[in-house]
């Protein structure tokens, strides 16, 4: 028999295998049979494991993500919430003081200028 195996004929013809099957107690052959299928749909599991990510970006997750974290402990979403609010509330308090040192900046930038041109004008 010629059949494909890899590019290599069968050892045995469909025939010889239908008689030996035919031999073997149909308990082995369901539980061969029920093994294997077990074998290949734990690889069909692992496929669609490994297919299956998400990603976000921002201060918070999703809110359907962000609804399962009380499922792991009741008001971890509301401290999640509150978090972002208190980082939101600390980082615009940086940038007021950063804005505002950078406009004192400029300030004394001018009057120092004012200064010197004033001293040149008059000396």
């Amino acid at each position: 028999m010629t059949e494909q195996n890899g590019g290599k004929p069968l050892p045995y013809t469909s025939e010889e295998i239908q008689l030996f099957l035919k031999q073997v107690p149909d308990e082995l052959l369901a539980n061969a049979l029920a093994e294997k299928i077990r074998e290949e749909s734990s690889r069909e599991v692992i496929n669609v494991v490994r297919a299956v990510s998400q990603q976000f970006s921002g201060p918070l997750p999703p809110p359907h993500i962000l609804g399962e974290y009380d499922n792991v402990q009741a008001g971890l979403a509301a401290r999640i919430v509150e978090m972002a609010e208190k980082e939101q509330a600390h980082r615009h308090g940086i940038e007021a003081q950063a804005l505002s040192a950078s406009i004192s900046t400029e300030k004394r930038g001018q009057h120092y200028a004012l200064l010197l041109s004033l001293v040149i004008l008059v000396g």
